[in-house]
């Protein structure tokens, strides 16, 4: 650290007698990129942890559809889903507005891999998780995800 620090101490030395020639521009727009990221960071977190909160199970919310009068109309829908046993929002916010859902749903889980090559039998796993309802999710070990 100390090898890179004395490096970049010595660009910053040499640089900042030119920041009243026009240096504070590049500082200027850097620190804007900054804000800008680390505000939308923060915004996609305030976001997922208000829809962690108003998670729906999704066993549960899908005995329930049987009862309900919802109409079925043609054709497949995908909703993609994080969480293996939540009902999507995406989902649920349609059966709120529309009472409608196709007669297929696939609720879809995507994780990217550190391996440039994945094996058929490693791609993914389809479940019939209820009456025309199918998860398709990655197979094999997830990786470690990083606690906040």
């Amino acid at each position: 650290m100390l090898l890179f620090l004395s490096i970049d101490l010595g660009f910053f030395g040499a640089n900042i007698l030119k920041f009243f020639d026009g240096g504070w521009l590049p500082l200027l727009m850097g620190s804007l990129l900054f804000l800008l990221m680390s505000t939308w960071r923060k915004g996609q977190d305030m976001v997922r942890a208000a829809l962690g909160k108003s998670e729906i199970p999704l066993l549960p919310f899908l005995r329930q559809l049987q009862h309900d009068t919802i109409h079925r109309v043609a054709g497949t829908a995908v909703f993609m889903s994080s969480n293996r046993h939540a009902a999507p929002p995406a989902m649920v916010h349609m059966l709120q507005h529309t009472m409608t859902l196709h007669e297929r749903v696939i609720l879809l889980s995507v994780r990217t891999e550190e391996s440039p090559y994945v094996t058929a039998a490693e791609r993914m796993e389809v479940e019939n998780i209820f009456a025309e309802f199918y998860r398709v999710t990655p197979t094999g070990k997830p990786p470690a995800m990083p606690v906040d």
